[in-house]
């Protein structure tokens, strides 16, 4: 009766992991990839004075890691829309409506990575940048925290990689060493009578 149980019980983990990740859907992450002021001083000629102003530019980063087509992707700032925005791949099909501070773009194929880029000469909130969200019909894109690390040297790599190669090694010995003993545990536990 046990058995009957834990074999049904464990079916039913294997059968829902394996139909979520067989299951066809759209996927959309999206991160903040820069942010920067640039103080720019125009040179004194004939026609102009000359002078300095300021730029402010930052882009996000759009990847649909699902595999299926996300549709409808909507990208909304609630407080401020940038005055100039460009994409790339520049292709890229969208529209943009800066009455409700939204950009369209009717598809994102799997796979594809779509980088927003944003530039205008007015200061804006940094909430506004973090305030941005991405949708789909399929649902609300995942925002990805991003962080910095320190890329592995070649002979770290080989190291660790040698490490990693020992353990399976010292697992799979292990493993044959004890087979006999599970071999023998598993037969008692379903043997029928």
């Amino acid at each position: 009766m046990v058995r009957a149980i834990v074999l049904l019980f464990a079916g039913g983990l294997v059968t829902h992991f394996f139909e979520r990740y067989r299951q066809k859907k759209a996927k959309l992450i999206y991160y903040l990839q820069h942010m920067a002021a640039f103080d720019v001083t125009t040179p004194a000629t004939q026609v102009n004075q000359g002078g300095q102003f300021s730029i402010f530019t930052h882009s996000i980063f759009i990847r649909n890691a699902g595999n299926v087509v996300a549709t409808n992707v909507e990208i909304s700032h609630p407080t401020y829309l940038p005055a100039h925005v460009t994409f790339y791949p520049r292709e890229i099909e969208n529209t943009i409506d800066r009455v409700n501070r939204v950009i369209r773009i009717p598809k994102i194929i799997p796979g594809q990575a779509i980088t927003v880029s944003y530039l205008d000469t007015q200061l804006y909130r940094v909430d506004d940048i973090y305030n941005t969200s991405v949708r789909s019909d399929e649902g609300y894109a995942i925002a990805q925290p991003m962080a910095l690390m320190p890329v592995a040297t070649r002979t770290a790599k080989i190291i660790v990689g040698t490490l990693m190669l020992l353990g399976l090694i010292f697992i799979i010995l292990v493993c044959y060493k004890i087979m006999p003993y599970i071999a023998s545990f598993l037969s008692t536990l379903f043997q029928f009578k």
